[in-house]
C-alpha cells in the first residue's frame, strides 16, 4: 500500500465514524502506524506539523515510493516477457 492509498484508507474509516473535524483526524493518525512510520512520527520535531493537511502531506512524501507502482509493474512485466521470450 503507498503513502497516498494509506492516507487514503484513514480518511475513509474516518467518514465511516462520521469523524469530520480536522483535529480529531490530526489526532488519532498517530494511533493507526506501525513500525518504521512510528519511528518517524515520534522523531519529528515538536511543533514542526500543526495542522491534519501538513501532517498528510509529510506523511505522503517520507514515505512515498520513489517510482509510480504502474510503472513498476510494467517494467516487471516487460522483463517477464523478455526472459519467457529467451
Amino acid at each position: 500500500m503507498t503513502a497516498k492509498e494509506y492516507i487514503h484508507v484513514y480518511k475513509d474509516g474516518l467518514k465511516m465514524l462520521n469523524v469530520a473535524h480536522e483535529d480529531v483526524a490530526y489526532c488519532m493518525f498517530p494511533n493507526t502506524l506501525a513500525n518504521v512510520s512510528t519511528i518517524w512520527y515520534v522523531n519529528l520535531v515538536e511543533g514542526s506539523i500543526t495542522s491534519w493537511a501538513q501532517l498528510d502531506k509529510a506523511f505522503v512524501n517520507q514515505f512515498k515510493l520513489p517510482i509510480d507502482p504502474i510503472i513498476l509493474y510494467y517494467e516487471l512485466a516487460m522483463i517477464y516477457n523478455e526472459l519467457a521470450i529467451s
